[in-house]
């Protein structure tokens, strides 16, 4: 485990990017909730930055929009057509899975399943709103990053010690809506900071919601 984000990961002063992701909802979901106080406290006695329950987020793409607004005529677009290809598509859930400790992050991967489908639609629906070079790539695999690294130590301790604190408990992370956020990145305390979503698209069908800070 290395200090992330490294020197060329850096992000320029006071610039931002655009994200679309699945952000948990842990007030509701009991089984993560409680995993995640047991990785946290697995976790303290190594350097790490533990992401803040505001910020997680389950990343599907990056979307290459201007930095302070897109400007409602975009967001209108971009949320019609999400809406309409994640219009048949019901809610689901995603079991947790193995914990995964990378360079620099240290993460919860999550069962794929049905995840597949939605990104295959919200790729459809980027590529009618946006110019191809305007959004990014989609993972495979799902994941939910829980701390970067601040310093350097034993990943292996890292994973093992998350084993252990997690050997009993299930969690789930529930698949309702995908949302738009700006993304800050703190890069001295090694963290990355999410602004209130500037757009909600729902599956299975509600209305999508508009909001959010864009200043």
């Amino acid at each position: 485990m290395i200090p992330f984000p490294t020197a060329d990961a850096v992000w320029p002063p006071g610039s931002s990017m655009w994200r679309l992701c699945v952000l948990p909802n842990l007030p509701h979901e009991a089984g993560l909730q409680r995993l995640l106080d047991q990785a946290c406290k697995a976790l303290a006695p190594f350097p790490l930055a533990e992401v803040a329950v505001a910020d997680l987020n389950i990343g599907i793409c990056p979307l290459d929009l201007p930095e302070q607004d897109p400007g409602t005529h975009l967001r209108r677009k971009v949320s019609r057509t999400l809406a309409a290809h994640l219009r048949d598509l019901p809610p689901f859930a995603m079991p947790v899975g193995p914990e995964h400790v990378g360079i620099g992050t240290v993460a919860l991967e999550l069962q794929a399943q049905r995840w597949p489908q939605l990104t295959a639609r919200v790729g459809a629906a980027l590529g009618e709103a946006l110019e191809e070079h305007e959004f990014g790539p989609m993972p495979p695999r799902p994941h939910l990053t829980i701390a970067y690294g601040a310093g350097h130590c034993d990943s292996a301790e890292i994973a093992a010690a998350l084993r252990t604190a997690r050997r009993s408990e299930r969690a789930e992370v529930r698949i309702d809506a995908v949302h738009l956020v700006r993304v800050r990145q703190n890069a001295a305390a090694h963290q990355y900071h999410l602004a209130a979503p500037a757009l909600t698209v729902p599956l299975g069908g509600p209305r999508p919601r508009e909001g959010g800070d864009l200043r």
